[in-house]
């Protein structure tokens, strides 16, 4: 009899499996020599990581600078919420007084807005009271700073921001006149206006803003014939030059009795004296002219001064010899 096989018996690797196992063998081998190249270029790129920065302290408010002693800064004029494009303006005339009285940016405190609130008047007045109104809050008007997103100057300006700077400037431009300002300071009152109100017409040509300011001089004639000796070549050549020219004058008593007595006639009901004998040397002398007719008799020959028919009638009126003075 045969006997049976083995349980216990080995039987043969395929040939795929004996193929697996010579892999994963090779594999293994290929790890243990890669391992150490890998760890050392581990090691030779890594970076240090720095420490992370100390977190620093915010920096402490600015200390307002104490007021001066004995100054009484300007306040800001009252605001009617009428002029809207003054209103930028009038909000820096409050944060000026803010500053020079000692108080510090973003005048983050009621008393600020309360203090500012009280310069509204008319449509901005009521502006103010409608807001406390709505807010609840019969003292500031719920605000808590002066600036600052959504404080008072924000809701301010954009209730009485004007819809259109552009054409206001426009017509605050063509309605303006060196005439309508006075005193000693008027040139350079009307210089700085006028430039101002040129920045908000960006659209506006150069050559117009020359024109316009060059027109509007005409109520200062000596200024005008000094702008056409050489015409501006830009708004702010023009503007130097009429500031040059205002403080010349005002710096010398010569020249300002000069430039007054041009283009004005002299005091007094007629002619001076020494006018009347020029006229009538200047009348003596002038040539003859044959063909000439009196303003009287309206023959030729002689002038009306002159003239023999009313010569005799102006005798019969006046038998003393007294005439008066006839009108060629």
């Amino acid at each position: 009899m045969d006997a049976e096989p083995s349980h216990f018996e080995v039987e043969p690797e395929s040939p795929r499996s004996a193929r697996v196992t010579q892999l994963s063998s090779q594999l293994a081998q290929l790890m243990t020599l890669v391992q150490p190249v890998l760890a050392a270029y581990a090691a030779s790129v890594a970076q240090p990581v720095a420490p992370a920065p100390p977190v620093q302290p915010p920096p402490p408010p600015p200390v307002p600078a104490p007021p001066v002693p004995g100054l009484k800064p300007n306040k800001p004029p009252p605001y009617d919420g009428n002029t809207r494009s003054n209103i930028k303006a009038w909000l820096d005339a409050v944060r000026t007084y803010f500053l020079t009285v000692g108080l510090s940016p973003p005048f983050a405190t009621q008393q600020a807005v309360i203090w500012a609130a009280g310069f509204l008047v008319k449509t901005a007045q009521d502006w103010w009271i409608a807001r406390k109104q709505q807010s609840g809050d019969n003292i500031a008007g719920g605000f808590t700073a002066f600036d600052g997103p959504g404080q008072f100057a924000e809701a301010l300006s954009s209730h009485f921001a004007d819809p259109n700077p552009e054409a206001t400037a426009d017509a605050k431009l063509a309605r303006m006149s060196l005439a309508d300002y006075k005193g000693t300071f008027a040139i350079r009152s009307f210089c700085a206006d006028f430039q101002k109100l040129s920045l908000d017409l960006p659209k506006r040509h150069s050559g117009d803003f020359v024109r316009d300011f060059v027109r509007k001089l005409a109520s200062n004639k000596p200024l005008l014939e000094h702008m056409a000796v050489n015409y501006p070549s830009s708004l702010q050549d023009a503007i130097d030059r009429a500031i040059f020219f205002d403080s010349l004058v005002n710096s010398n008593p010569t020249v300002t009795d000069a430039l007054k007595s041009l283009g004005r006639p002299r005091a007094g009901a007629g002619p001076q004296p020494m006018e009347l004998g020029s006229a009538e040397a200047s009348t003596s002398q002038r040539p003859r002219n044959p063909n000439s007719k009196c303003n009287y008799c309206k023959e030729p020959g002689h002038w009306k001064d002159e003239c023999p028919k009313l010569r005799r009638k102006l005798e019969l009126a006046d038998p003393k010899g007294k005439r008066p003075a006839s009108k060629n």
